[in-house]
């Protein structure tokens, strides 16, 4: 017996091991991403895709805070239909979307959360991007097919992606603040 629940241990731990290890295979592709390119759309499309393949994620999506009108703006999208086919989708993510801004934490919600919702989402995964201290928009997950919600671990791990996609977009912001600066002086 003590033979069984050990090598039962041992198999849930080479598990978490590779499970981290694949992460860790995404988190440098994007870093180095961010070293060879200035181009903030090709990164986030790295970031939502890494996602995906992840996160076992059927669409995935940034969503930037307008700060002036309130409103969030579809900055990078992978697996997400038509928003005018899918009208009920875009909804619910928004208002979804707005809690976790508005909390700043991040949220798993499951089928019983999302009443009324679209039948087809089975689990929603939304994390804030943060940059000092400041939400700059959300990096949303959604689960149709695999029936198992998003765990709390998968809510850790996003975090660190989300922590990429907030590094990508405050330095985008950096940029173009520096660009008008320089173009002002001139």
């Amino acid at each position: 017996m003590k033979a069984t629940i050990y090598s039962g241990l041992q198999r849930q731990k080479l598990f978490r091991e590779n499970l981290h290890l694949k992460e860790q295979i995404g988190l440098y592709q994007i870093s180095t991403a961010m070293a060879t390119t200035r181009d903030v759309n090709q990164i986030l499309d790295l970031i939502l895709t890494t996602a995906l393949k992840e996160f076992e994620a059927e669409s995935a999506s940034i969503l930037l805070l307008d700060e002036k009108t309130g409103t969030l703006n579809l900055k990078a999208s992978r697996g997400i239909p038509d928003y005018t086919i899918t009208k009920s989708l875009w909804n619910l993510e928004d208002k979804l979307s707005k809690w976790v801004i508005k909390e700043a934490v991040p949220k798993i919600f499951t089928q019983k959360d999302l009443k009324p919702s679209p039948k087809e989402i089975n689990s929603f995964i939304s994390h804030p991007l943060m940059a000092k201290g400041k939400v700059l928009g959300v990096l949303n997950l959604i689960r149709s097919k695999k029936l198992t919600p998003f765990s709390s671990g998968e809510l850790q791990s996003l975090g660190i992606l989300a922590s990429k996609a907030s590094s990508v977009l405050e330095n985008a912001q950096l940029y173009e603040e520096l660009e008008n600066t320089y173009l002002s002086v001139l």
